[in-house]
């Protein structure tokens, strides 16, 4: 079983914040978000491949001299193709089986990581009542998740077949972006029995300085 995390975002929503620190090396309760995640995928994968872009070398340098540096391997995101997605097309050769993707900007718990590595083909998702503000999710990344009045959530965890890297990059709307939910939902569409939810009992997104300033008053590390 393979692992990717995706760590190359720009995080213009958290400017100036990001302007000299990439996303992912944001701190939560002063330390790196990015951090939580790889000790979650540390004990559970041989290997740790790390998509880095807008400032990568910094997460590099990060992770140096770190007691899980024996297991990362960070490849730069390939120009030519943008979004998680291309994140995700820009490491396919170093993919060999089945594979957990995951973003690093977000807080996860290791019981619904290994609940999710039960069944392939599977993505991590949050109910909610409404969208909280300033949240800014679109309505394409959770439109087939709606029922009975909720909103599921696409919380940034897949764990899918291999055979998903020969599916058509499907565009972000109104960017230049391929997303991986989008592609997912894309594949759903003609597979809907292909795909699985696994509901997550934690997860908070960091994406913006709402978020980021809500987990650091009101969450505790998983």
């Amino acid at each position: 079983m393979n692992c990717v995390v995706l760590a190359g975002g720009r995080g213009i929503r958290l400017s100036p914040l990001t302007d000299c620190v990439p996303k992912p090396m944001i701190n939560f309760k002063n330390k790196p978000l990015i951090d939580y995640v790889v000790e979650i995928l540390y004990p559970r994968f041989e290997q740790i491949i790390i998509v880095v872009d807008y400032l990568g070398f910094i997460i590099q340098k990060h992770f140096q001299n770190s007691l899980f540096s024996d297991k990362l391997l960070f490849v730069y995101q390939r120009p030519d193709i943008r979004g998680t997605m291309g994140a995700l097309l820009s490491v396919k050769d170093y993919i060999d089986s089945d594979f957990l993707v995951i973003c690093s900007d977000n807080l996860y718990s290791p019981v619904d990581l290994d609940r999710l590595l039960l069944q392939k083909n599977s993505f991590l998702v949050k109910s909610v009542t409404s969208i909280v503000k300033d949240m800014q999710y679109r309505d394409a990344k959770f439109s087939l998740f709606k029922r009975s009045g909720f909103i599921y959530l696409e919380a940034g965890a897949w764990y899918l077949e291999k055979d998903f890297l020969l599916n058509e990059p499907i565009l972000v709307e109104g960017s230049n972006e391929f997303g991986i939910p989008h592609t997912i939902f894309s594949d759903f569409i003609l597979n809907n029995k292909k795909y699985r939810t696994v509901f997550a009992s934690f997860w908070f997104p960091v994406g913006t300085k709402w978020e980021l300033d809500y987990v650091n008053k009101n969450v505790k590390p998983p």
